[in-house]
This record gives structure tokens, sequence and C-alpha cells, in this order.
């Protein structure tokens, strides 16, 4: 039996049924769940960093240096 045999075997023994774009739903559990992680990984990593707040917060020095 070779390979498109053998495919054409399983497809008939366990068929798949098709179900269109309108039927699925627009999100999905896991669509879901990778939102969440991505936003929540998101928040922890970047709100130690808050390069705004260390740039506000930083010592002016004044360099002195004009001639007129």
């Amino acid at each position: 039996m070779d390979e498109r045999a053998r495919f054409e075997k399983l497809i008939r023994e366990h068929p798949h049924p098709h179900v269109g774009m309108r039927h699925r739903p627009a999100g999905t559990r896991r669509h879901f769940f990778q939102l969440l992680s991505a936003g929540l990984s998101g928040y922890f990593l970047a709100g130690p960093w808050k390069p705004g707040e260390a740039k506000a917060a930083a010592p002016v020095q004044p360099k002195g240096t004009a001639k007129q």
C-alpha cells in the first residue's frame, strides 16, 4: 500500500466534518489564554523598568559652555 492509499484509507475511517468560517467561534479558548499570557508577561516584564520615570528622576548637569 503506497502513501496515497494509506492517506485515503485514513480519511475514510476518520472523516473530518468541515465547519465554515461563519459557524466558527470568533475567539477560541486557546486564543484567549494566548492573549492573556502575552499580556501578563508584558505587564510583569515591563513593569520594573519604567524608562519614563528613570529619565525624569535623573539629575541634570548643565555644561555651561555657551560663548554668547
